[in-house]
């Protein structure tokens, strides 16, 4: 994975609430209906790292619940490349997005 571009997940901070957009933050490129809202998810998954864990086999299966924007399943892909990912996001306003 790419290191972040720290300026370009700053610039999030400065742009209108609930306005869509995309971005490229770490080599991943991003479609958000929240600025702020990606720019905290970002931080805390990618930065703060608040999923790392260790699986207990090579190709772990994870359940995204809840998946938002697809933030954490980015995470759990770039972070486990060979993990089958189920992810479900029940608002169908931001899972379109994802």
């Amino acid at each position: 994975m790419d290191k972040p571009d720290l300026a370009a997940l700053e610039s999030l901070r400065n742009l209108p609430r609930h306005a869509r957009g995309q971005i490229k933050l770490g080599g991943l490129s991003i479609s958000y209906n929240d600025p702020l809202a990606l720019y905290n998810e970002y931080d805390n998954i990618f930065i703060k790292r608040i999923y790392e864990f260790k699986p207990l086999r090579q190709a772990p299966a994870i359940l995204d619940v809840g998946a938002c924007i697809g933030v954490s399943t980015m995470y759990f892909k770039t972070a486990f490349p060979l993990s089958t990912i189920t992810a479900f996001e029940p608002d169908a306003a931001i899972g379109s997005i994802f």
